[in-house]
C-alpha cells in the first residue's frame, strides 16, 4: 500500500508559528531531537502495510528518509492539489494501486500500529474515503491543554485526525465542494454551510450523526465514506500552535525515555 504525506506547510506571516519558522518548512522544525516529519517517516518505516511511500513538497535535499523507498513530489499550492498530484504519482508507478494512507507530514507522535490499523479498516472496505474521529475524553487524556477544536454530534465531541484513508478513485468527482472543504477545514461550521443548511443547524446545535448524516454528506460531495472512530489520540495531534510544540515535546521526550 502507497503511503502519500502531504509536506508542503509553509507558514504566512502572522501565522502562530511564523515566528519559530520564517519562511521555511514546518514539517522540518525540530521537536524531542529531530524533524516532525521524521518522526512520521520512522513510523511509516515500523508499519507492516506501507511498501511506498510518496512525499509530496519536499525534495532529497531536505535530509530525510525512510527504510521504505521515498518518492518525492513538488509542491502544488494548495493541499488539495498536493493531494491530487500525490494519487497521480503513485499510479504513474502502479496503475494498479487503488486504495492509498493519506498522511499529514506534521503528526509526529504516530506509529506503525496506527497505520496498520487505518490500513485494515480500508483493506476491508469498499468506501472511497475514511475519515477518523477521536472522542475528546481521549484526547484530553493523552495530551492534556492541546485546545484542539471538537465537533458536538449525538454520538459525543470528536475531533479529526490527519491519518485518512483514500481511493485513486475520487480523482474521478468534481472536486469544487471538496477543495472548498478542504480549504475550511479548521472551520467545522463552515464546512457544514458548504455541504448544506442542515447540515449547518445540525452542527450548531449538536444533532449532527454520524450514522445518519455522513451518507448525506458523501452523496453530496459524489463520493462514498465513512466516519472510522479512533482509540488513537495522536492521530489528531497535528502541530498547528506554539503549544502544539509543547505539549508534543513533552509527550515525545517521555515516550523515548520509556522506549
Amino acid at each position: 500500500m502507497y503511503a502519500i504525506i502531504t509536506a508542503g506547510g509553509v507558514p504566512k506571516e502572522g501565522d502562530s508559528l511564523y515566528d519559530l519558522i520564517g519562511d521555511g518548512h514546518k514539517v522540518l522544525l525540530e521537536i524531542a531531537g529531530k524533524p516532525i516529519i521524521q518522526w512520521v517517516l520512522d513510523a511509516v518505516s515500523q508499519s507492516k502495510s506501507v511498501k511506498r511511500i510518496v512525499v509530496v513538497g519536499m525534495s532529497e535535499k531536505d535530509s530525510i528518509h525512510s527504510n521504505q523507498p521515498i518518492i518525492f513530489v513538488e509542491s502544488h499550492g494548495s493541499l488539495l492539489e498536493n493531494i491530487e498530484s500525490g494519487i497521480n504519482k503513485a499510479l504513474e508507478i502502479d496503475p494498479l494501486a487503488q486504495k492509498m494512507l493519506l498522511i499529514s507530514g506534521d503528526l509526529p507522535g504516530i506509529n506503525g500500529d496506527m497505520i496498520d490499523w487505518m490500513a485494515d479498516i480500508i483493506a476491508r472496505s469498499d468506501y472511497e474515503f475514511h475519515y477518523p474521529l477521536i472522542e475528546r475524553s481521549i484526547m484530553e487524556r493523552v495530551f492534556p491543554g492541546a485546545k484542539r477544536t471538537y465537533i458536538r454530534m449525538q454520538e459525543g465531541e470528536f475531533c479529526g485526525g490527519d491519518l485518512m484513508g483514500i481511493s485513486a478513485s475520487m480523482l474521478k468527482t468534481d472536486y469544487l465542494q471538496g477543495r472548498k472543504l478542504v480549504e475550511s477545514r479548521k472551520n467545522p461550521l463552515k464546512q457544514a454551510w458548504i455541504i448544506g443548511l442542515d447540515m449547518c443547524f445540525r452542527l450548531a446545535t449538536g444533532r449532527l450523526s454520524l450514522d445518519r448524516d455522513v451518507p448525506i454528506i458523501c452523496k453530496r460531495l459524489g463520493i462514498t465514506g465513512k466516519a472510522v472512530i479512533s482509540p488513537y489520540a495522536e492521530i489528531a495531534m497535528d502541530i498547528d500552535k506554539p503549544q502544539h510544540l509543547a505539549v508534543m515535546e513533552k509527550y515525545l521526550t517521555l515516550k523515548k525515555e520509556t522506549a
